[in-house]
This record gives structure tokens, C-alpha cells and sequence, in this order.
């Protein structure tokens, strides 16, 4: 496994990759998860190890997005996911022993993360599963039925994304320390509190924490803001169909979390067994990949 492997964006901010290889040689495809989650972690808790899939014959690559943990620039949600999952899935594509077949996984964000990219059309993605997520980011993310997700919009922040951003500053520390004692007095204290705008532990003067959030905030109706994300109308430009499978539900946010959407670039109807057959490794066995 390598650790912290560089690769330059369009406007040159560095990204951060943990690969793993098969030892075996020859040529593999590649497994790509994007996330603002700690790719040290992988989503381990609900996805095997990456070092598990590359014993099974794939190259992995688990990437922190910008603006989290070893990745450089500003993190801001949704915004830099399309030109970023293109360059990294182009990025994966070349790296040594790969076939240039991509395929990413992951759920929730990361799913969004695989969704925007797709919409673009990298010429390297082959396949895509997303689990748990959302094709809008206002409707059934951000808003429900029109009212602000308030628990939910607060809390991802506090406790994942701008946590974990702000570490690189120098008050990092302190930023942090407030934030997980608001986590800590929620249900106390900080749900209660009005108005919005002027909500404390995001730091609504600093906009180095989570201006997305006052910017939510600023956008109730599912305007020109969100509709540069929503993948509702750009589905055909996925090439993507949708798929049934099982997920869970949430009483909160039905709407996000009721499927999950495995999409692949063929456009035809065999798209399944092209899928399947796009990432069958000759001679992969339980002990090895064998050429």
C-alpha cells in the first residue's frame, strides 16, 4: 500500500490517495472511493477493507477530498465533485498496473460523489454504485418537502466535514473544541436556537468553517443554487439506469436514504452483464490473482 499518493487537480490543488496494488503481476482494474470521511478509514464500517479488494485482484484507491484530512484546498460541499471525480477516475486510470477501467463505490456523499463526476462522462468510468444517497441536494438532502432538515443540516457539519477541515488552521484546535461541545449540548441547547443565520458553532463571521451552511440557508427554494448539482435532469448524460436494491430508511429523511443506485456507462439493456464482465480478472482465485 502506498499512502498520500499526489494527484494534481485542474487548478492544481494536490489530492491525497491511499493505493493499493496486488502484489501478482499484470494489469487490474481500478476501484476508486472519494470522500471528506478520512480515507484512512475507507468506510470500513460498512464496506471491507480496501487492502481486502486488492487481495481480490483490483487496484483501490481511497482519496480525501479537498479540503479534508492530507488533501490540500477548501472544502465546500458539492461544488468541486464533478471536476475533481473527473480528473481522479483520469488520474486512476494511469497508474501503473491499471487496465483503465475505473469503477468507485461508497455511500452517502461519496455517493454524490460518484453520481456528479458520471455526469460528465470520464472517458476511464466504467462502473458506478452508489448506496445511500440522494440525486437532489436540496429535495431529500438538504430540505424536506420545503422545511429545512435543521438536525441534519447542523449536525453533518459539526460533527464530519467542517470538524474535520478546520484542523488545518492554526485555531483549528480551539474551532474544533467548540463545535464538539456543541455536538455535545445538541439536543439541549443548539436545536433550539433562533435565528439561524446567526448560528454559533459554524462561526457565521468565519468563512473559513462552513459557509455552505449560511448559504443553505440563504437558498430554501430549490433555485439556480442547487439546480447546478441536481442530478434530476442530467440523468441521461450519466448514461446511468436505475437498479432496485435494498436500503435503510430514516423517519427524517425518507427520501435520501430509500435506495441506493448502481449505474453503469453502457447505454444499452446489457448493461449488467457488461458491468460484470468489465471487472472479471482472469484466474483470480482466493489465494492470488493468477494471469
Amino acid at each position: 500500500m502506498q499512502k498520500d499518493v499526489p494527484a494534481a487537480m485542474r487548478d492544481g490543488v494536490i489530492l491525497r490517495s491511499n493505493v493499493f496494488t496486488p502484489n501478482e503481476p499484470g494489469s487490474y482494474p481500478v476501484i476508486l472511493l472519494r470522500l471528506p470521511y478520512n480515507k484512512d478509514v475507507a468506510q470500513t464500517y460498512v464496506y471491507a477493507s480496501p487492502g481486502f479488494y486488492a487481495s481480490h485482484c483490483y487496484i483501490v484507491v481511497a482519496q480525501d477530498m479537498r479540503g479534508q484530512y492530507k488533501s490540500d484546498g477548501f472544502f465546500y460541499t458539492f461544488i468541486d465533485e464533478t471536476n475533481d471525480g473527473y480528473d481522479t477516475i483520469e488520474w486512476a486510470a494511469g497508474l501503473p498496473k491499471s487496465n483503465g477501467k475505473v469503477g468507485m463505490y461508497g455511500f452517502s456523499y461519496p455517493g454524490a460523489a460518484q453520481l456528479l463526476p458520471a455526469s460528465v462522462q470520464p472517458p476511464h468510468l466504467v462502473t458506478i454504485v452508489p448506496a445511500m444517497t440522494s440525486s437532489d441536494y436540496h429535495d431529500g438532502w438538504t430540505y424536506e418537502g420545503g422545511a429545512l432538515d435543521q438536525s441534519f443540516a447542523e449536525d453533518w457539519p459539526m460533527t464530519t466535514i467542517a470538524n474535520s477541515h478546520v484542523r488545518r488552521y492554526p485555531d483549528g484546535a480551539a474551532i474544533d473544541a467548540v463545535m464538539n461541545q456543541a455536538v455535545a449540548d445538541e439536543f439541549t441547547k443548539w436545536y433550539w436556537f433562533l435565528p439561524l443565520k446567526d448560528f454559533p458553532p459554524l462561526f457565521p463571521n468565519d468563512q473559513r468553517v462552513a459557509p455552505y451552511f449560511y448559504d443553505w440557508l440563504k437558498h430554501p427554494d430549490n433555485d439556480a443554487y442547487w439546480q447546478r448539482w441536481s442530478l434530476r435532469t442530467r440523468y441521461g448524460r450519466s448514461r446511468c439506469r436505475r437498479s432496485t436494491s435494498t436500503a435503510g430508511t430514516t423517519s427524517s429523511s425518507t427520501a435520501r436514504w430509500r435506495t441506493s443506485t448502481a449505474c453503469a456507462t453502457t447505454p444499452d439493456r446489457s448493461w449488467r452483464a457488461r458491468t460484470s464482465s468489465s471487472w472479471s480478472v482472469r484466474g483470480c482465485t482466493s489465494r492470488g490473482c493468477r494471469r
